[in-house]
């Protein structure tokens, strides 16, 4: 399907854990720490696929604002980047991200 072809994960592994789009905490001091994102996207399809990352506070229609941070390739291995992306904004209490991926 769609998502596993834009994630690179193999259908027949079951184990989609491993290039899901993660979600962590840079810690920056004094109350600086901002939310990071980092997925897989194959360089192969990186030509055909846009990939963006999006936040909203409450999950409504209309409500996703795009992290505008460039992507960091963090490292490459077998055809497939891992990519982070940092919002800029401070992290919230709550605050809900997604990785969008259509065609070009």
């Amino acid at each position: 399907n769609f998502f596993e072809y834009a994630f690179a994960i193999n259908p027949r592994s079951g184990n989609i854990e491993v290039t899901m789009p993660q979600i962590s905490i840079e810690l920056g001091g004094s109350g600086s720490d901002h939310i990071a994102i980092t997925f897989s996207r194959p360089i192969t399809r990186w030509a055909e696929l846009n990939y963006v990352v999006e936040s909203s506070t409450t999950l409504l229609p209309g409500s996703w604002i795009t992290v505008n941070t460039p992507h960091a390739i963090i490292s490459t291995l077998s055809g497939v980047q891992s990519v982070r992306v940092v919002d800029p904004a401070p992290m919230s209490l709550r605050k809900y991200y997604r990785v969008s991926v259509t065609g070009r």
